[in-house]
């Protein structure tokens, strides 16, 4: 989101999603919980994975 306004306005006090389409090692996953955390106050964050790849 370009505009940092309108998105804590989108994410703050709300239950926000993050959906990571094939779950690896977790980095990505933890990255983007990171950066939500540091910067916004959402009320809560549920992780949502299509894939999990094996090794």
């Amino acid at each position: 989101m370009k505009d940092c306004e309108d998105a804590a306005e989108k994410i703050n006090d709300k239950n926000v999603i993050v959906l990571d389409d094939i779950f690896s090692n977790g980095t990505t996953v933890s990255q983007a919980i990171e950066a939500i955390k540091q910067n916004y106050e959402p009320k809560s964050m549920t992780v949502v994975t299509l894939l999990s790849k094996k090794y």
